[in-house]
């Protein structure tokens, strides 16, 4: 099956899942498929609309401010099925930080209720009101298992069970409240979920890599990521000396 030359990039509540910079993870996508002579579309629908998700060959949701992620739970209850069966039919679905909390049973909102995730995953994600940060370095679980980087920061952290982990820390916190873990993230089919933002695909090109190759039909015409590469051998080098 040869690639398409025209991609859909749908980023769900991105009026209200903005932070970060981690709209950076679709421009990354967008730039490398323009370098392989490929075009893409970023589509951005509002909060209250319902998205088609259908069509999209890529869906993203990012981190935002506590409160608006619990507004987009709210927007996402008449649809959360249709994103379940999105991940089960195997579509490309990339969420970070703390957009996490809508995969699950349910999260706790800032004034201490709680609102109702899309089912993927069975955790819970517990409120702290507190902002926690940990450097992250382990190895993403995909094929080659490359070496990664990351930086959390995050007022909650999960409950439960998160699934299968999309890293295997060899430092720094994963998804429960302790600062050091063996674990961080999921991956669920072609479903990549950390709470990583800064944004995790443009500080990582060989997990950018292998979460392409999840939509454009197996392996990639060449690109240039020397530079992000050599980025990421000098982070992961500062680690290696402490």
């Amino acid at each position: 099956m040869q690639m398409k030359n025209k991609y859909t990039l749908l980023w769900l509540f991105s009026d209200l899942c903005d932070l970060y910079g981690d709209g950076g993870n679709l421009t990354m996508i967008e730039k490398r498929l323009a370098e392989m002579g490929r075009s893409c579309e970023i589509l951005r629908p509002g909060a209250e609309e319902t998205p088609d998700l259908a069509s999209a060959d890529v869906v993203y949701i990012g981190p935002g401010k506590a409160a608006n992620v619990e507004y987009a739970a709210s927007c996402m209850a008449g649809w959360a099925g249709e994103l379940r069966a999105a991940v089960d039919d195997g579509k490309a679905v990339l969420v970070t930080g703390n957009g996490r909390e809508l995969l699950g049973a349910e999260f706790e909102t800032p004034s201490g209720g709680k609102a109702a995730g899309a089912g993927i995953f069975a955790h819970t994600a517990h409120e702290t009101g507190s902002v926690f940060v940990s450097d992250v370095v382990g190895r993403a679980q995909v094929p080659g298992e490359p070496r990664c980087y990351g930086f959390i920061n995050r007022t909650a952290h999960l409950v439960g069970d998160c699934g299968e982990p999309l890293f295997k820390l060899e430092r720094g916190a994963g998804d429960g409240e302790g600062v050091t873990a063996d674990t961080e993230g999921s991956i669920l089919g072609n479903l990549f979920a950390t709470w990583c933002v800064g944004p995790v695909l443009v500080r990582n090109p060989d997990l950018l890599r292998d979460f392409m190759r999840r939509f454009t039909e197996g392996e990639l015409p060449e690109f240039d990521d020397a530079l992000e590469r050599r980025a990421l051998a000098l982070t992961l080098s500062e680690f290696d000396k402490k």
